[in-house]
């Protein structure tokens, strides 16, 4: 019984090892909103990231998105990025091109509270390496209150052979009935070596 406290604290440790060694990145998100006709919207989505504790430009990624009501309930996505990035330790640059598609439902709704469930399945071509699939789900849980919009949601993920996970929380909110900021903390759990913690930022713009 004695040996319990001292169980108790390797196990502690070796649960927050990883969290010690892992990085500390920013992610910084634009999105621009276009309202097709009734049901149809195209964003457009760029974002730029640092690694390296904040240090060193990581990646940019830029393209379309179309998303489509399908249902009152259900939306329907697709989309295309290119990507510039390097990758650790921060060496020369690569081209990725990715593919993807998927659907988002509203579980719950109601009382302020929105459970949404997504679903995606992404093709990456890269210009150096094989050409692979990922696949995503995501559960995130939405509250609304008079001042912002609060998140947190949980998603795993499966690429080459491997699961991982990825963690985030934060708040949104409107400067403008068009224009909505966001901030957050994202775990990013990674297939080999290290994750990495993220500052997440965003910016949304409902041009038309």
């Amino acid at each position: 019984m004695k040996h319990w406290p001292l169980r108790c604290a390797l196990l502690l440790a070796l649960s927050l090892d990883p969290l010690r060694a892992a990085d500390v990145e920013s992610l910084h998100a634009f999105d621009f909103n276009f309202s097709l006709r009734p049901g149809w919207s195209l964003v457009l989505h760029t974002y730029a990231r640092t690694f390296d504790d904040l240090s060193t430009f990581h990646q940019f990624q830029a393209g379309p998105i179309l998303e489509w009501e399908a249902a009152p309930r259900l939306t329907s996505l697709v989309g295309y990025y290119i990507t510039e990035r390097r990758d650790r330790p921060a060496g020369k640059f690569f081209e990725e091109q990715r593919a993807w598609g998927g659907g988002e439902y509203s579980l719950y709704e109601a009382g302020g509270w929105e459970v949404v469930e997504r679903l995606l399945a992404e093709r990456f071509f890269p210009n150096v390496g094989e050409d692979f699939w990922r696949w995503r789900v995501r559960t995130e849980v939405i509250r609304s209150t008079p001042i912002a919009d609060l998140y947190a949601s949980g998603e795993a993920l499966r690429a080459r052979g491997s699961f991982f996970g990825r963690y985030r929380a934060g708040l949104e909110w409107k400067l403008h009935k068009s224009v909505t900021l966001a901030t957050g903390y994202e775990f990013r759990d990674a297939a080999r070596g290290p994750g990495s913690h993220l500052i997440v930022t965003g910016f949304e713009w409902d041009v038309r």
